[in-house]
């Protein structure tokens, strides 16, 4: 879709979802590509360097729009002394 092999589809995907047990998923469904055989080895290899990359960025988004957010929701102002 935007040019992603499936492999770095994948390995978005997995942070996406925030499940890596779409790592596996990912792999499975690669292998069963009608591609030729290095093809399938480049795009496997492709789910954990993506999934490795975008981790963090998942992690420290997530973190930043929950506090954010939650803190509208229930209308909590860290400043101010409880």
């Amino acid at each position: 879709m935007l040019g992603y092999n499936a492999g770095q589809a994948a390995g978005l995907t997995v942070v996406v979802l925030t499940q890596s047990a779409v790592i596996g998923v990912g792999q499975g469904a690669i292998a069963s590509l009608k591609v030729p055989p290095a093809d399938i080895k480049l795009m496997s290899d492709f789910v954990p360097i993506g999934y490795a990359v975008t981790y963090i960025f998942g992690t420290i988004g997530s973190a930043f729009f929950s506090f954010n957010n939650c803190t509208q929701v229930i209308r909590y102002k860290p400043s101010r002394r409880m």
